[in-house]
């Protein structure tokens, strides 16, 4: 009992942090949407700016603008599928886990009021059984307090056996989500962790590229 109580109180601070990160997530990837729209607007008017440029003879700079425009065209193109990446990776995961802490901690507290129930039933057996000694040999009585005896004992042992199936699906799933938790937030956050890193190399090398014939440009 111990360990679940401890259970309980650990899956009550975990919901909460899980439900924040979350929230978090979901925010950051509906700002990085905004983020993909900013970057094909600034791409378009890049490369607005870039024709201008060459109109006005400058060419070759101008045709630099343009490619800083396909760059944010770029970045934006990778936004989005960040985004994606997110959502499916580890928004969605992350409310699954949020709803599995839920469902483990319903399945407590179902656990808990079956526990009460049982020690009601078993505070009125007592009572029905000194009620059934103390009406032994008098006669008309006795039948009704012997029924209604049996009736209880019938009562304890049928909420005796909900909670010991309560308790047996309890510890079933708790070991299930300990076993499973460090498995998947692995998978998830290195998964989010190589996204990032592979979004940062891909932008890096979009602007290096950019940035070379800016370099060579004499202005």
């Amino acid at each position: 009992m111990k360990v679940k109580f401890l259970f309980v109180i650990q899956a009550k601070k975990l919901h909460k942090i899980l439900a924040a990160l979350h929230a978090a997530s979901s925010g950051q990837s509906k700002a990085e949407k905004d983020v993909t729209k900013t970057w094909l607007e600034m791409g378009h008017y890049l490369t607005e700016l870039g024709r201008f440029e060459v109109d006005s003879s400058e060419e070759h700079f101008g045709g630099i603008l343009a490619q800083i425009g396909k760059c944010c065209d770029r970045m934006s193109v990778c936004s989005a599928q960040c985004v994606d990446h997110s959502v499916l990776h580890l928004v969605e995961p992350l409310k699954d886990h949020v709803l599995l802490v839920e469902s483990v901690s319903t399945m407590m507290a179902n656990r808990k009021k079956a526990l009460e129930n049982l020690h009601i039933a078993q505070k009125d057996q007592s009572k029905k059984k000194a009620a059934l000694k103390n009406l032994e040999g008098k006669g008309s009585k006795l039948a009704d307090a012997k029924k209604a005896e049996q009736d209880s004992t019938k009562l304890v042992e049928e909420r005796q056996n909900a909670l010991d199936e309560m308790t047996k699906s309890v510890i079933e799933e708790i070991a299930n989500f300990r076993r499973e938790k460090k498995k998947d937030f692995k998978r998830m956050f290195e998964g989010f962790v190589k996204m990032r890193i592979e979004q940062a190399k891909r932008q890096q090398e979009a602007w290096e590229s950019v940035l070379g014939d800016m370099q060579l440009e004499s202005l």
